[in-house]
């Protein structure tokens, strides 16, 4: 049986931080890569920091389409553009904050996205559905 729309909270604002190794080419800051919360898409490029790479922070206001509820929520993921790169990314610090409130936080971790790959996605992430 499907809820009714306002069985879920409704989503104001959200905010993601990602933080990299201290390494050099951990994450490219020239490249943008995508962010997905269930079935929303949002192309993550400019940061508030001059370079996402080496162990820097960059954090991402999204924007929210109008619509938006928690029922959205399903899984998180970051993926990479197809193309030639031989570098891995390494983010040790991973935050989503929705409405004001911490609802993923990964830190003093290493999510690594090697060369090969495209994509990765949190096992644990576990936000939606009703209030």
């Amino acid at each position: 049986m499907k809820m009714p729309n306002d069985a879920f909270e409704k989503i104001e604002s959200i905010v993601l931080l990602l933080r990299t190794k201290q390494k050099r080419f951990a994450a490219k800051r020239d490249i943008p890569f995508d962010f997905y919360i269930g079935r929303h898409k949002w192309r993550l490029a400019n940061p508030r920091v001059e370079e996402l790479d080496k162990g820097n922070k960059g954090v991402f206001d999204l924007a929210v389409p109008a619509e938006m509820t928690s029922e959205w929520f399903r899984y998180l993921c970051l993926k990479k553009p197809q193309q030639k790169s031989k570098d891995d990314w390494y983010i040790l610090e991973l935050k989503l904050e929705i409405n004001g409130k911490v609802v993923y936080h990964k830190e003093n971790t290493e999510i690594k996205i090697k060369a090969d790959s495209t994509s990765w996605c949190a096992p644990d992430f576990d936000f939606g559905g009703s209030k």
